[in-house]
Order: C-alpha cells, then sequence, then structure tokens
C-alpha cells in the first residue's frame, strides 16, 4: 500500500520465485544512489513460472488477470544506479518502468534480460535520457507506448519484441518512439541529443499502420540504427515519405530490415508474442548476434542464424 521507497546508498533485492504485489496508486520509488536487483530464474514449469519474479496488482481474481494500470510504477530515479532485472515480469501498471536519467557512468543504468512487461496502460518501459540494455525481453501492450526513449538518452536492444495491440482505448502514440525533447510550455522544448538507439534482431510490430518513429527538435544528430529488425510501418503521407529518418535505404540508420512483413504472433492480444511457424521473421536474425545470446527467453537452443525477437519460433497445431 502506497509507495516503497529505496533509500540512498540501499539495495532492494527480489529473489527467484518473489511475487510483489500492488494495491491502487502503489508501486515502488528508488531514490538517489540506491539500486533495485530483480534475480529472477529460468522456470522449469512454463505455467507456474516458479523461478520468475512477479510485480502485479494485489487483485487475484481472474477477471483482474489482464486489467491496466491497477498499481502506479517502478521509478527509477534521477541519481539511481546499476538496476538489474532478470525473469521477471511487470504486468497490469500505469507505467511498468520510469527509468529517469542516468548515472553519468559508462555502464547501463539500468539492465534487462529476459522479462516481459506488459498491459500497462501508458507506457511499458519509459526512459528519459536514461542509460539502457535490454536482451531477451518483450515489451507488449501498452496504453501508448510499449518504449519511449524520451529526451534522447543511450539503448541497446538485443533480441527485443516489441509488440502492441492495444484494443482497449483508442492509441495514437507508436509501439516505439523517440525523440530528442520534452516540452516545457507551449513555446519552449528541453532538448538532450539521442546518444544511440541500436536495435538488433528485434521485432517492431503492433495493429497500427506505424509502429516505429523518430521525432527531432534540437539540431543534434539523432543516432538510431535497426539491424536485422522487422518493423510495421506502412504510410502514404508524403511528409513522412519525405522524412530523411524513413529513407530505409539509408545504411546508417536500417540494415537487413523487414518492413510489414508477417510475425504470426500466437496471441498477440493476451501478451502471448511467440512466433508461429507461419512466422515470416523465422532464421532473419544476424547470426553474430545469435552467438552473443544463444539461448531465447524460455531457455530454447536459437537456430544459426536466429529468429528475430525474445522468442525462436514454437509449433501451433491446428
Amino acid at each position: 500500500y502506497g509507495y516503497m521507497g529505496v533509500s540512498s546508498g540501499k539495495t532492494a533485492i527480489f529473489e527467484a520465485g518473489a511475487r510483489i504485489h500492488f494495491h491502487k496508486n502503489s508501486g515502488i520509488i528508488v531514490g538517489n544512489n540506491a539500486t533495485l536487483v530483480v534475480n529472477g530464474e529460468l522456470s522449469t514449469d512454463l505455467e507456474a513460472m516458479e523461478g520468475e519474479v512477479i510485480f502485479e496488482g494485489d487483485r487475484l481474481e481472474p477477471l483482474y488477470d489482464n486489467i491496466p494500470g491497477q498499481w502506479g510504477a517502478i521509478w527509477l530515479t534521477a541519481g539511481s544506479t546499476q538496476h538489474q532485472f532478470n525473469h521477471a515480469t511487470i504486468k497490469n501498471a500505469t507505467v511498468g518502468i520510469l527509468m529517469d536519467y542516468n548515472d553519468e557512468t559508462a555502464n547501463p543504468t539500468l539492465t534487462i534480460k529476459n522479462t516481459q512487461i506488459h498491459n500497462s496502460s501508458v507506457v511499458n518501459l519509459w526512459g528519459k535520457t536514461a542509460h539502457i540494455y535490454a536482451e531477451n525481453s518483450v515489451f507488449g501492450n501498452a496504453g501508448q507506448a510499449s518504449f519511449f526513449g524520451n529526451i534522447g538518452g543511450k539503448y541497446q536492444f538485443a533480441h527485443c519484441t516489441f509488440a502492441n495491440y492495444w484494443n482497449k482505448s483508442f492509441r495514437d502514440v507508436p509501439s516505439v518512439l523517440l525523440n530528442d525533447y520534452t516540452s516545457i510550455d507551449s513555446e519552449t522544448n528541453f532538448i538532450m541529443p539521442l546518444e544511440k538507439a541500436n536495435f538488433d534482431n528485434c521485432i517492431i510490430e503492433g495493429n497500427q499502420f506505424i509502429e516505429f518513429y523518430v521525432e527531432q527538435e534540437g539540431t543534434d544528430p539523432l543516432n538510431f540504427k535497426l539491424n536485422h529488425t522487422a518493423i510495421q510501418f506502412e504510410s502514404s503521407s508524403q511528409s513522412v515519405q519525405d522524412n530523411p529518418f524513413f529513407d530505409w535505404e539509408n545504411s546508417n540508420y536500417y540494415t537487413n530490415i523487414i518492413r510489414n512483413g508477417n510475425p504470426s504472433f500466437v496471441l498477440p492480444e493476451e501478451n502471448d508474442m511467440r512466433i508461429s511457424q507461419e512466422s515470416g521473421l523465422i532464421e532473419k536474425g544476424d547470426a553474430s548476434i545469435g552467438l552473443q545470446i544463444p539461448t531465447d527467453l524460455l531457455g530454447v537452443q536459437r537456430t544459426s542464424p536466429p529468429d528475430l525477437g525474445a522468442y525462436q519460433h514454437v509449433t501451433i497445431e491446428d
């Protein structure tokens, strides 16, 4: 009930199998020079997920299993440091994780591995001038963005799935949104450069025509790169087609992308973002990236070349 605080100089550690339940308007705030560590483990029973650490609401009736916005957020405030999430599920929040600024070191302030964040009423993962590394993770349905890289920052994603099939209200924000600003008032923006946003062997999909977008207000270059990544992007707007950020032949931004392919997710509306045998994303990954992350989110050995996203494909019987 209310917000749990991790005070300066302290580390909160959640061990494998922990279940954390939040009442309405509650969550976690991690203070200056404090750290949050989630030590989940790969579960042998995929139904029970006994090794996973789960953050969710405190209404445990089946009716509430997929109702978004039941609790607040995990807020990693400016000055907090060295956060790690491994084998975690964060569901039904308002904002899953808000990473506010970075610790100004060379290492990522937030590292996410083998984790799912879904069904947030606003944003699943929100970085504000943040430094984030993520692999083998799924950022699913959300009321706005699955991932929002806001006011610049540094981001590295490998074998991650961003898939937003939100159907609970109108959504006009893409699954992945990158920008270099925030509005202070109607005439003033606060601007920080986008130093890096790399997506390797990822999937960026959803139920809108455009699920990846880049916005710029500053004058510094926006540095982003999609490599062996599938994206949903379909627009007849001349202004969008003329935008240099969406020049698919520009190798500074895009290499070996698959645009408007068929991901064939198993049950995307229910946040089951495994791909089936019908997917057009099988064995489309960069083999060198797959070798660095040899198993998927469920511990399945990757092929060479690997499938795109957090999962190797599964065979679904009719």
